[in-house]
């Protein structure tokens, strides 16, 4: 298996599994703030998509293209209910793989500055796993403030080797 089509099946996975928990979702509580402030699940979800769409253009480049409030904002706006939320998901998803699969093994080898401390650069091929490792992250999120509102049910595949 290469890391292409590794980073795809993880992808797939990972969106799948947000799905599950996004179905779960009521409507009244995709808004919901736990105490009042933090972010929604409607919002993780909206970030989710736009994350996706972020390593598309990254991957396109070949080099690091910072995130700005203007993408958050943009995609809030657009995306605006969480059935928006789960169609630009699946969207971004399927994009974001397009252009995985494009890539080459000396594709793969090209470094990007870390945005934190630009004297440290980290191959494409590590960039291909931070998708799949914010959507995993950005569950565990959503799971929290489903288990805060009162639901307690398991959504989604628990295991990291599901269908």
């Amino acid at each position: 298996m290469t890391a292409q089509q590794l980073a795809e099946r993880l992808l797939r996975k990972s969106t799948k599994d947000l799905l599950a928990a996004l179905d779960a979702t009521p409507e009244e509580r995709a808004r919901w703030r736990a105490e009042g402030r933090g972010r929604t699940i409607w919002q993780l979800a909206v970030e989710v998509g736009a994350v996706h769409g972020m390593w598309s253009r990254i991957f396109e480049a070949r080099e690091w293209i910072p995130p700005t409030q203007t993408l958050w904002d943009d995609a809030e706006a657009r995306y605006d209910t969480l059935d928006l939320a789960k169609v630009e998901l699946v969207r971004q998803t399927e994009e974001l793989i397009a252009v995985i699969r494009a890539l080459t093994a000396q594709d793969l080898e090209l470094t990007i500055p870390v945005p934190s401390d630009p004297k440290v650069k980290i191959s494409l091929a590590e960039c291909l796993f931070h998708p799949y490792w914010n959507a995993v992250y950005h569950e565990g999120q959503i799971a929290l403030l489903q288990t805060q509102y009162g639901d307690a049910e398991e959504h989604g595949d628990p295991g990291p080797f599901g269908a």
